[in-house]
């Protein structure tokens, strides 16, 4: 595998993924129903077709990774996954300002999934589909690369691939620090417990305020009769407070992390230089773009 080769997985990939769009769009499978198949037709196969016929005689586990992770890497990672969640709560509630926050209407119309149903729609099947294919293949291809190199176009990549404006910033970041992780751990494993962690967090604390809401129902009084009288700029305080103590702990058990994983040298060294601009590329680029803009502006055209 190489950059070339990864450039032309992504490029079928985002074809497979506008024609799932397109099909799914005139079919009446329930939403949940809709997300799986689309987690499989997306991203597995055309991760079974690279790994089958394109692989270039490496063996599949070279690929995927699946190597045993140390307890201390397990806990490491797991606290990164909830600390780094105020952070990304942030930014995408910044990016909501200047773009539909599509993520939240999906997440909304889940909620009548019991929560097993709804932890394994937004969070087991994405953390195993959407990481083989982002960081297995493509990481493969780029492994030779220099790990600025790996690390920002696989970020790049995952951004594009959520397909809006509102959720790019952020997943572009989150894309890049998982790559790192798999990186340093040199385990898949990494990737989808981090991701895991990432969307399962944002199930439970769905599940707990959809429980608060009917609770207080209960109990004849609406969370929307709360008191609202105290002045907003009290509550961006706190929030920005919280945002801001996560953020901090996030990066020292980050630095644990990269101490706890050191590199060979000879892996910082011998790092060859590859073309990342490949016709392949710039078209991936191109199309997503178009339809990021497309998620934006279709809201004014209805």
């Amino acid at each position: 595998m190489n950059p070339r080769k990864a450039n032309i997985f992504m490029l079928v990939l985002v074809l497979f993924q506008v024609i799932v769009m397109v099909i799914l769009n005139f079919t009446d499978f329930p939403l949940a129903g809709n997300l799986v198949l689309s987690q499989a037709v997306v991203f597995l196969v055309p991760s079974a077709i690279f790994l089958i016929f394109f692989r270039g005689g490496e063996k599949v586990n070279s690929i995927l990774k699946f190597k045993k992770m140390s307890g201390k890497n397990v806990a490491l990672i797991i606290i990164m996954g909830f600390l780094v969640q105020p952070a990304t709560m942030a930014i995408g509630a910044i990016t909501s300002l200047f773009s539909e926050n599509i993520l939240a209407e999906v997440m909304l119309e889940l909620t009548s999934l019991p929560f097993l149903g709804l932890l394994f729609v937004v969070a087991v099947v994405p953390s195993i589909c959407e990481e083989i294919a982002f960081r297995g293949v493509v990481f493969k291809g780029y492994e030779k690369a220099s790990m600025k190199k790996l690390i920002i176009v696989n970020g790049l990549f995952f951004g594009f691939m959520h397909g809006n404006f509102q959720q790019f910033f952020y997943t572009f970041l989150l894309g890049i620090l998982i790559a790192l992780l798999v990186y340093y751990t040199g385990s898949m494993f990494s990737a989808m417990l981090f991701h895991f962690i990432l969307n399962g967090s944002q199930v439970v604390l769905l599940s707990l305020v959809s429980f608060l809401e009917e609770f207080l129902e209960s109990q004849g009084y609406a969370l929307a009769e709360a008191d609202t009288s105290s002045s907003p700029i009290v509550s961006w305080v706190i929030i920005g407070f919280i945002v801001l103590v996560a953020t901090f702990g996030f990066i020292k058990v980050l630095k644990i992390f990269i101490k706890a994983n050191p590199l060979p040298e000879k892996t910082l060294d011998a790092k060859e230089k590859h073309s990342i601009a490949t016709p392949s590329f710039v078209t991936v680029c191109v199309i997503y773009t178009l339809l990021m803009v497309f998620a934006l502006v279709a809201p004014y055209l209805q």
